[in-house]
């Protein structure tokens, strides 16, 4: 799943700058946000097509991209997405100014999409029909640690069946 959708706002200042440059440093080309399921979130992206597959996105990351967010608090390492729909893609998360910085990796074969979402939590309390696709888009939308019977929970994001979805 790609985390943002083309109403998305560009991610601007100095975290655009970073978000730009790792998009670079990867050998990316900037391309349209593809999913409209954040639509209504409060943040903003900057979404790319990359030549790389799963593992070399990996590696390179670790070599180039990670620098371009040096000095950022990391929240949460590489996880898996939870949704089969999107086999293969997963996530990292940073904290930036309190709010989150997702970088969202969806392999396409040899080559893939990426999405690097910066947004603000959801003031408001969500409603009970809150679904999410995958941890990934809850998480850029300022969820986490949903419990069974709370807006945001479904059983596919709840991946060791604890009675809590997307476990930070």
């Amino acid at each position: 799943m790609v985390l943002a959708s083309a109403n998305a706002t560009p991610i601007t200042g100095p975290v655009g700058v970073s978000a730009k440059a790792a998009l670079t440093a990867l050998g990316g080309k900037v391309s349209v946000c593809k999913d409209s399921d954040l639509s209504g979130a409060a943040f903003r992206a900057t979404c790319g097509t990359l030549p790389l597959g799963a593992g070399a996105f990996k590696v390179k990351w670790a070599a180039t991209g990670a620098g371009k967010f040096a000095g950022l608090k990391l929240a949460r390492d590489w996880k898996l997405d939870t949704d089969p729909a999107y086999p293969g893609a997963f996530s990292r998360a940073y904290v930036l100014d309190g709010q989150p910085l997702l970088v969202y990796y969806q392999p396409t074969g040899a080559t893939g999409h990426l999405s690097l979402v910066y947004g603000t939590p959801v003031q408001a309390a969500p409603a009970t029909t809150t679904k999410f696709r995958s941890c990934a888009a809850a998480l850029a939308a300022g969820y986490s640690n949903m419990r069974r019977g709370t807006a945001g929970y479904s059983p596919n994001l709840d991946r060791d069946n604890d009675g809590i979805a997307c476990d930070k």
